[in-house]
């Protein structure tokens, strides 16, 4: 592997601050309500679903530029209120990701809204938490959300070349820390277990 000097860090830097200012996320932003049903909720909403009602709304950070999508894509997404960024995420499969976070019943899956009530929270008893962590989850219908996409988990040439798919996921992972550092997105935290 390839090492990575300081010079070449800067410029991957350099780059991630490029394809931040050409993806203006706090402009290329979609209400997070555009996935729900008739009833305003997203019950029985997939990613499926939901990849069709946003398919055209994706920046990829490769082309730099807006792309249509017609299946799940590994990338990141910033949750905002008011356009004040508060979240950023990375997964393999973004909208399905995303979907979990206000679909997820457990706090393994509605990560975002498990670490909101627990920060919030200083009754740490079951039933106050679920009431908590339940309310939060319900607050993200009312949120913005914007993505970017990296690249599709099947992409043939990933496949072929592990060094292309390791450096794009380094890339991401670095772009995930970038993003956060650039909004200060409060819930965010890097800390190792």
């Amino acid at each position: 592997m390839q090492e990575i000097d300081s010079n070449s860090l800067i410029k991957h830097f350099e780059e991630l601050q490029e394809v931040c200012d050409l993806w203006n996320p706090l402009k290329n932003k979609i209400s997070y309500k555009i996935f729900t049903n008739r009833d305003g909720t997203l019950e029985g909403i997939g990613h499926s679903t939901a990849i069709k009602k946003i398919a055209n709304k994706i920046f990829d950070y490769n082309k730099k530029k807006p792309v249509t999508i017609n299946e799940d894509f590994a990338g990141l997404y910033l949750f905002s209120k008011d356009s004040k960024p508060f979240y950023c995420g990375i997964s393999r499969n973004v909208i399905k990701r995303i979907l979990d976070h206000q679909k997820g019943s457990t706090k393994s899956m509605a990560t975002l809204a498990h670490r909101i009530a627990k920060n919030k929270n200083s009754d740490t008893s079951e039933h106050k938490y679920l009431e908590a962590f339940n309310g939060e989850r319900a607050k993200l219908l009312d949120c913005e959300i914007s993505l970017i996409k990296f690249y599709d988990p099947d992409y043939e040439a990933y496949k072929n070349d592990k060094m292309t798919q390791h450096k794009e996921e380094i890339m991401l992972y670095l772009f995930e820390v970038f993003v956060s550092v650039h909004y200060n997105t409060e819930h965010n935290s890097f800390r190792t277990h």
